[in-house]
């Protein structure tokens, strides 16, 4: 179960969504159990750092353009793909 906590927060994290505290946290609870589980949430808190950073780099108003969108579909998808 934790192995999909991980994709899903690093799917999440990409995006800078806020429900990667959830998985964040759930992964630090499986910690106690497997060992890798607190590593992956402190992956998953840096790739949401990193996320929310650039975001907070975009104009208050500015619509988001799909066609220049800096990679972000890719980057969503190369989290998929990590998984």
């Amino acid at each position: 179960m934790h192995y999909s906590i991980y994709c899903a927060g690093k799917f999440l994290a990409e995006f800078g969504r806020e429900e990667t505290g959830m998985c964040i946290r759930g992964l630090q609870q499986y910690g106690i159990a497997y060992d890798d589980a607190f590593e992956q949430a402190a992956e998953i808190q840096g790739i949401y750092s990193t996320a929310t950073a650039r975001m907070e780099q975009v104009p208050q108003g500015a619509v988001w353009d799909n066609t220049h969108s800096n990679g972000a579909e890719h980057h969503a998808v190369s989290a998929i793909r990590s998984c």
